[in-house]
């Protein structure tokens, strides 16, 4: 109910969101412009790691400064956007992509890769020092893993806040802040 009446709030406010898009992540990607202007970041490089259609290359526009934007997915959707075809745990991404970036996107992709270590370890060597992270990602349901994973199993990895952090912890980076509503777990995280 809460959910319903926040999305309300922010229609009414921004107006209606584009197709597709989670209010819930539109409210991490705010959190996280709004903590980069907090640090002097004015004009961010977004890296979106799993981007699919570029759903949210459009929104972190409208709420940040963007000067780049660089997408990365095996069967990419989008048109109009820098993307590069490539699988995100690709330990040789680096060196393709190059550069660094201010915000790096994981989207609903870290509970299907069957390692999700290299994706972030990806991410850490693509990062800058004062970067962020976002991360959307399935949650551990309250009534039990396996009912879960036969529920969906291309969900091959599943996170409770404790567990996303050590996840985090393990290839270098510091979560900031996290969340969760039902079934999503959000999270911010700095490199160490």
């Amino acid at each position: 109910m809460l959910r319903k009446i926040l999305d309300w709030a922010y229609a009414k406010v921004f107006g209606p969101p584009p197709i597709g898009v989670d209010l819930r992540k539109v409210r991490l990607i705010e959190q996280a412009c709004s903590m980069l202007e907090t640090k002097g970041i004015k004009g961010v490089r977004v890296l979106d790691l799993g981007c699919g259609d570029c759903t949210y290359a459009r929104v972190i526009a409208e709420k940040c400064v963007v000067t780049d934007y660089v997408g990365v997915d095996t069967e990419p959707r989008c048109n109009g956007y820098n993307v590069v075809r490539a699988d995100v745990q690709d330990p040789g991404l680096p060196s393709l992509i190059g550069g660094s970036f201010d915000v790096v996107l994981m989207m609903d992709i870290l509970e299907h890769l069957t390692n999700y270590g290299i994706a972030l370890d990806n991410a850490r060597k693509l990062i800058k020092p004062n970067g962020l992270l976002l991360i959307s990602t399935i949650a551990i349901p309250q009534d039990s893993i396996n009912d879960a994973i036969e529920r969906d199993p291309q969900h091959v990895h599943l996170y409770t806040p404790e567990l996303l952090r050590r996840a985090l912890h393990r290839h270098g980076f510091g979560m900031v802040m996290h969340w969760q509503e039902h079934e999503i777990l959000f999270a911010i995280a700095e490199p160490r």
